[in-house]
């Protein structure tokens, strides 16, 4: 796989405010190790308990390096928490092995209950073949929030793995910041839900994802997102790979695709609108041969920059069935 060098575009993306503290690994200043309240992270007990009571402190939670087994959803439970592990090479895992439960919602229930500046850093998150999410970033019209949504928030090192009957990341908000989030073996990858606004996305690496990699719903209306050298790759979906619909000004600089099963790797459909994407490369390895770069159906699109590395197509970009008001530059 070849890496896509940062644009110089990227630097006029701002980040939100909140990012994880600086500590590497151990405790920051008044943060509180899962342990002490039983977690144990040895693969074989349940700690939903203790960590639920860890998070129900309302402290930002250190995970030592460890397995944690889990049988329902985490969830913050006040403004300005952080879980922090020790690095999402596996150190610090949180997994569910046996129930359907997501894996982690930043806020639970509805009404008035969103979170404002939490995060989540330097963990993995591991799902069955029954999980129906793993992380999810909550709204007003998905999830019944009132008067907010989960906003102003961070996933950064973060791993998810193994979300078999859903989205491995759903965002439903706006203001967030997510970068150096890995996807894996999961049924689908990022999904853009109602009022998933002005968020920034980065250094995405999703891989092997049996439905789509990023996906927006012809409803939900997300706007003004940006997606930073993202890479979707060995990955399906029923109609293309990165399914934007339903969308309202979107940004891909620097997207790598490589090896995808679907009938087209980019599929700017008929709901989306002024969407721009900037340095496009497509490796087609065992991919379905043949299969356009990208398909444009959608109106007020700008595609800059598309390179074939390996494998046949029959066109990089193709209109259907010539959208007005498209601009393409190879």
């Amino acid at each position: 796989m070849l890496a896509l060098p940062a644009l110089a575009a990227a630097a006029l993306v701002a980040r939100t405010a909140y990012s994880a503290p600086a500590a590497a690994s151990g405790l920051s200043p008044g943060m509180l190790n899962a342990k002490e309240t039983g977690a144990r992270g040895d693969g074989v007990s349940d700690d939903t308990e203790a960590l639920t009571a860890a998070l129900a402190t309302g402290r930002s939670i250190f995970l030592p390096a460890g397995n944690y087994l889990i049988s329902s959803t985490l969830s913050f439970a006040r403004d300005g928490q952080y879980l922090m592990g020790e690095g999402k090479g596996g150190e610090s895992v949180v997994e569910n092995r046996r129930t359907s439960a997501p894996l982690f919602t930043f806020s639970n229930g509805s009404g008035r209950n969103a979170r404002l500046r939490c995060g989540l850093s330097r963990l993995v998150f591991k799902g069955n073949r029954d999980s129906h999410g793993g992380i999810a970033l909550r709204g007003i019209k998905d999830d019944g929030l009132v008067g907010s949504a989960d906003k102003a928030c961070f996933i950064e090192d973060v791993a998810v793995t193994g979300v078999g009957a859903g989205y491995a990341l759903r965002v439903s908000s706006w203001a967030n910041d997510i970068r150096g989030l890995e996807i894996e073996g999961c049924d689908a990858g990022v999904l853009l839900g109602s009022e998933a606004n002005a968020n920034l996305f980065s250094t995405l690496y999703i891989t092997r994802c049996r439905r789509e990699a990023i996906v927006t719903l012809h409803n939900a209306r997300p706007t003004n997102n940006t997606f930073v050298n993202t890479v979707a790759q060995y990955s399906g979906g029923e109609f293309a790979t990165v399914h934007i619909n339903g969308v309202n000004v979107l940004q891909f600089l620097g997207l790598y695709l490589e090896g995808n099963t679907a009938q087209t790797n980019v599929l700017l459909d008929t709901a989306s609108r002024t969407c721009r994407l900037q340095g496009i490369s497509y490796n087609q390895v065992n991919g379905t041969s043949g299969a356009p770069v990208i398909t444009v159906r959608g109106r007020g699109h700008s595609i800059e920059g598309v390179l074939q590395i390996a494998g046949e197509s029959d066109c990089l970009v193709r209109l259907e069935p010539g959208p007005p008001a498209t601009r393409y530059r190879g």
